[in-house]
C-alpha cells in the first residue's frame, strides 16, 4: 500500500523560476564552474527579488519623500503664516553699548595752563586749524584720557601744578618789539631760576590760532604778556613801576622763582670746571 505526499495547501509561488534554475542546472557540465556559479548567482537574485516582492506586497512603503509643508510648522508653533513676526528667540539681545562720557572742561585759567604745557613740552608743537574764540578741545593740548572722569580731572590738576612749577615765569612776546626787549631785559636783572620760558608767537606756524587764543584766555589785546605762577601781569608800564619798587620781586619769588639763582649756578659751573683743570 503506497501513501502519496500530502500536497501543500499553497501552491509554490514561483514553480517556473525554480524549474528553470534546475534545468539551467542540470544542463551545465561538471567542468565548467563558472557556469555553475552564475546559475547559483542568478538563482539568489531570483530569489531575494520574489522574497522582496512577497514581503512588501502587504505593507506597500512609499518611495517618495513628502513635501515639508512651511505652514504645518507654523500652524504647530501657533503662528499666524500672514504675518511675520519677531521671534525674540531666534535672536541674541546684543548688549547695549557704553555711554561715552563727557570730555573734561576747563576754565579759561586751566587752559591757559594747559597751553603753556603744550608750547613748551616741544618746540615742534603746534595748534591745529581750530576756532581760538571757543574753548580748545583739552584732548589737542593733554596728553591722556580727558573723558575719565575723576582721574581726568586729577591729571589736569597735576599739569596745571607743574606747569607753574616748572615755568613759574612764561613771557609771550613779538620777536621783534621795543617793548618786548624792555620786559626781558627787565626780566633778566633777576636772573631767576628756572630760567623764564620765551615764546615768540609771531615765528610760530600756528600764529594765525595761537595769537587770539593768548588774548581770549589773558583778556589782553597787545603783546608781550608776563604771566607768573599762572597770574597775568599787567603791561609793560605797570611792569616797570613794580620793578622800581620792588614789588616785582616778591611777586616773582612768591610764584617759586629762585632769585639770583642762575648766576649761582654760573658760578657754580666755573667752580667745578676750576677744580677740574687744577
Amino acid at each position: 500500500m503506497s501513501f502519496a505526499a500530502p500536497r501543500s495547501p499553497h501552491k509554490p509561488r514561483f514553480p517556473t523560476t525554480l524549474s528553470t534554475v534546475r534545468k539551467l542546472g542540470s544542463s551545465l557540465p561538471m567542468g565548467r564552474r563558472h557556469q555553475r556559479a552564475s546559475a547559483a548567482i542568478l538563482f539568489v537574485i531570483i530569489f531575494f527579488c520574489a522574497f522582496t516582492l512577497f514581503t512588501h506586497n502587504s505593507h506597500p512603503v512609499s518611495l517618495v519623500t513628502p513635501k515639508f509643508q512651511v505652514s504645518e510648522l507654523l500652524v504647530r508653533r501657533e503662528i499666524d503664516p500672514s504675518k511675520k513676526t519677531f521671534d525674540p528667540a531666534l535672536h541674541r539681545s546684543k548688549p547695549a553699548k557704553r555711554p561715552i562720557p563727557p570730555a573734561l572742561v576747563m576754565t579759561p585759567e586751566e587752559e591757559l595752563a594747559a597751553l603753556v604745557h603744550f608750547v613748551t613740552a616741544f618746540a615742534s608743537n603746534a595748534l591745529p586749524n581750530v576756532d581760538p574764540g571757543k574753548p580748545i578741545p583739552p584732548e589737542l593740548l593733554l596728553g591722556f584720557n580727558t573723558r575719565d572722569g575723576d582721574r581726568a580731572r586729577m591729571e589736569l590738576d597735576n599739569v596745571v601744578q607743574s606747569t607753574w612749577f616748572e615755568h613759574p615765569v612764561v613771557i609771550f612776546v613779538e620777536k621783534h618789539s621795543a617793548k618786548a626787549r624792555e620786559l626781558k631785559g627787565i626780566i633778566a636783572t633777576y636772573s631767576l631760576l628756572p630760567l623764564p620760558a620765551i615764546v615768540e608767537v609771531d615765528s610760530r606756524r600756528d600764529v594765525d590760532v595761537i595769537v587770539p587764543l593768548i588774548f581770549r584766555l589773558t583778556k589782553r589785546t597787545s603783546f608781550p604778556i608776563l604771566i607768573v605762577g599762572g597770574t597775568v601781569m599787567g603791561s609793560v608800564e605797570d611792569i616797570r613801576t613794580a620793578h622800581g619798587d620792588g614789588s616785582l620781586q616778591d611777586t616773582l619769588a612768591d610764584a617759586g622763582a629762585v632769585i639770583g639763582g642762575s648766576e649761582k649756578k654760573k658760578k657754580k659751573k666755573l667752580i667745578v670746571q676750576l677744580s677740574d683743570d687744577q
